[in-house]
């Protein structure tokens, strides 16, 4: 599976293995290839990945806005003008935070 290339698809990756580490597996029904839980830093990156998201907010509320118009797809129209600018500039730390964290190539 490449890698995403973009910070929506680095916070959409975390939570999807955040959730797939809540929910029960059923190996019988799972077409997915069996990992070694053990040896897998997945969990640690996606957690990571959410931090960095949380600590680029500032505490202003930007981290709840970003998830609900990144990984929810809430319409950009949805949200006031305050809010919008809110997620633009988290979304700003979040890049550079995701850059300097080597999740994302220093060049986009």
């Amino acid at each position: 599976m490449p890698e995403p290339e973009s910070p929506r698809g680095w916070l959409s990756w975390a939570v999807t293995v955040c959730d797939s580490y809540h929910r029960p597996h059923t190996m019988r029904y799972e077409l997915l290839p069996r990992i070694d839980w053990r040896t897998s830093n997945r969990r640690e990156a996606a957690i990571s990945i959410i931090r960095l998201l949380e600590k680029s907010a500032n505490g202003n509320g930007g981290a709840s806005l970003v998830f609900h118009f990144y990984v929810e797809d809430a319409s950009w129209s949805s949200f006031t003008g305050r809010e919008q600018r809110i997620i633009a500039k988290t979304v700003r730390a979040f890049a550079k935070a995701l850059r300097e964290a080597g999740f994302l190539p220093t060049n986009l």
